[in-house]
């Protein structure tokens, strides 16, 4: 059998040489006297390929050295052009030529030419194959097995000719023989696609969105062993910069996308804040949302058009409804938990080929995940994301502690642990430290860290919620951190004012211990002088006072906020609300300090003091100026209205 891949030359006369060459390498005698090469190489550097596959001929059909020393005779001192003239009219590649039929009948051996990929060469080349088969290489007991494409092939054939003349194309003049490959099954064709990627670890492939994909996606794609490879080729090469970051499923349907559906893959591409409702569409209509999916939909074959959209919902479960789609198949945690492109996270990881800087990698929460028992392993995880900052010096904490929370919502969620709520109570300081708010409709860490606390105590309900949190608030040591969650409790309860309606996660029997440690540990921290260096006192003034009344911590405010203005100062963070999205804060007061708890003239007085010192930051001076305009307006209204007669 002879193996002659053509497409690895070029060129009329080396596509014949080549071919000459190999076949006489195939034949008996094939080791050319070295004395042939050196003088070959002679001429000019290396062997013409047409003089060297002659040359390697004529020593086979005549080893006694008869047509080669005929050949080296007339080499000697000659320019190239002369010597394949010369071959070409004396001891020509015709005359080796039928030598070699003479020696190919005396051999009694029977000889498969296979050519391979004919349909990849260029068109003047097709026909320079097909004319050698036709003509040169018409050897006796040597049959050709010509693979390609019949429409290429043929188009490249009948170039230039007319269509209406009557008879067999050059085509059909020679090929004896035309068989067909057999159409492979889709299904055979998934197997060998599932046996190439065996090495991808995944969800099992049962899933309704699984399937969706494979029907709308790699069903409409596989249609050769050829695709399978590419495709193949193209997971194997993403997959070890990206395993363990993305889904992947979604790996492998965005690698068929880019291969086969390259509109729809430009689309997504460019479309990422489209996708996730970021920037010029984060309060987008659905109106002007659909003229940008319209410019995908109206360049898809309207055959394709519902399957791809399919496709898209499926990959993107959060934009079902602008899809087209009527149910959702997923919610947005389970996407977030296996790190999907439809999330931001697995979005980024894919298109950049590396986890986002401004995501935290999955492998870290999977890590954590597995160390959900270890409390000093959690502690030390979440004291590096509080320090850890993205790529605009926003503290990766935010995010991380959503990643926990997206694992105890939706199905088949995770059981949080004890451990992991004591971790968070012992770095909630430092997290709900963070005032890093800068950009509008961003989770804050403070509400991350409120958001994952309430997710975890809804897998565990009502009365084993409230058993961990006494658990926590026993082994706590900060008074900031168990007030602002009792807060949160006693409002979900109604018992302190200003819920936003979220149903209890905890009775109001549990309450009562957490209220009667909370109150120790406030007392405490008041008499050693710990509690001012709190970070906030909101939430701990809130507690103090539903707990103990307001006295006790009226006269705490009053006896420190004279004294010390970074004591002021953070007393205000809890009386202002400011803005987002801008370099400088501006703040407002929408509502007047609880006079139960402030002494209105007090603070006023305290005010003054500091702001007519240095020790304050312009921050700090923006936020106290604002609170002492709104207790001045207060109280010259009060002494106006005082001060006016009484009608009688």
């Amino acid at each position: 059998m002879l193996d002659f891949r053509p497409w690895i030359v070029s060129g009329h006369q080396d596509l014949v040489s080549a071919f000459f060459k190999i076949l006489a390498e195939k034949l008996p005698g094939t080791n050319r006297p070295r004395w042939i090469d050196r003088l070959l190489r002679g001429v000019r550097g290396t062997a013409d390929p047409l003089l060297d596959a002659v040359a390697t001929v004529a020593v086979v059909v005549d080893p006694t050295g008869g047509v080669a020393s005929k050949a080296a005779a007339t080499i000697t001192g000659k320019t190239l052009n002369r010597m394949v003239d010369r071959f070409l009219t004396d001891s020509s590649l015709q005359a080796a030529y039928v030598k070699l039929c003479g020696v190919l009948k005396k051999t009694n051996k029977r000889f498969l030419v296979i050519i391979d990929d004919l349909d990849r060469l260029q068109k003047d080349e097709i026909r320079s194959i097909m004319q050698m088969v036709k003509t040169v290489g018409r050897l006796p007991s040597v049959i050709y097995l010509l693979a390609y494409d019949r429409r290429i092939v043929w188009a490249s054939l009948d170039e230039g000719l007319t269509p209406e003349r009557d008879g067999p194309n050059f085509g059909e003049k020679i090929v004896q023989q035309e068989i067909e490959l057999p159409r492979p099954a889709k299904e055979d064709l998934l197997v060998i696609l599932d046996s190439e990627l065996s090495f991808l670890a995944g969800p099992t492939q049962d899933t309704t969105r699984w399937q969706i994909l494979v029907r709308n996606g790699v069903w409409r794609w596989i249609r050769h062993p050829r695709d399978v490879q590419r495709l193949a080729n193209a997971v194997k090469f993403s997959w070890p910069a990206l395993e363990g970051e993305i889904d992947p499923q979604d790996l492998l349907v965005m690698e068929g996308m880019r291969l086969f559906d390259e509109a729809v893959f430009d689309w997504v591409r460019w479309n990422r804040d489209w996708l996730f409702r970021q920037n010029q569409y984060l309060l987008a209509e659905a109106k002007t949302r659909q003229v940008e999916l319209k410019l995908l939909t109206d360049h898809l074959p309207e055959r394709e058009r519902e399957r791809v959209l399919q496709m898209m919902a499926a990959l993107f479960p959060g934009e079902y409804s602008m899809f087209g789609m009527q149910l959702q198949h997923e919610s947005y945690s389970e996407t977030v938990r296996r790190r999907g492109v439809g999330c931001k996270a697995g979005y980024d990881a894919y298109f950049s080929l590396y986890p986002s800087p401004n995501e935290v990698p999955k492998s870290v929460i999977d890590a954590a995940m597995a160390n959900l028992t270890d409390e000093h392993f959690l502690v030390d995880l979440i004291k590096r994301y509080v320090e850890k900052k993205d790529r605009r010096q926003i503290p990766l904490v935010g995010r991380l502690l959503q990643e926990f929370a997206f694992r105890f919502t939706g199905g088949d969620r995770a059981m949080p642990t004890q451990q992991l709520l004591d971790a968070l109570f012992k770095v909630g300081e430092a997290i709900l430290s963070e005032d890093s708010d800068d950009e509008p409709f961003r989770i804050s860490p403070r509400i991350a860290f409120a958001g994952l606390i309430r997710e975890m105590m809804k897998v565990w309900g009502e009365s084993e919620a409230g058993k961990h949190l006494e658990v926590a608030f026993v082994r706590s040591t900060s008074p900031m951190v168990n007030a602002e969650i009792f807060v949160a409790r006693a409002r979900e309860l109604g018992v302190i004012p200003g819920g936003s309606g979220d149903l209890p996660l905890i009775t109001t029997q549990s309450l009562h211990p957490l209220g009667n440690t909370l109150l120790s540990l406030i007392e405490t921290a008041a008499t050693d002088g710990r509690l001012v260096s709190a970070p906030f006192y909101w939430g701990i003034l809130g507690a103090w006072k539903y707990l103990g009344g307001a006295d006790a911590a009226k006269s705490w405010i009053n006896a420190n906020a004279n004294t010390s203005a970074g004591f002021l100062s953070k007393l205000t963070l809890g009386l202002v609300g400011h803005s987002v999205g801008r370099r400088e804060r501006t703040y407002i007061v929408h509502q007047l300090p609880d006079s139960d708890l402030y002494d209105l003239e007090a603070i006023l007085a305290a005010a003054m003091k500091h702001l007519a010192g240095r020790e304050l930051t312009k921050d700090a001076r923006s936020r106290i100026e604002v609170v002492a305009e709104a207790i001045a307006s207060h109280l010259n209204t009060n002494k106006k209205s005082s001060d006016s007669p009484t009608a009688e």
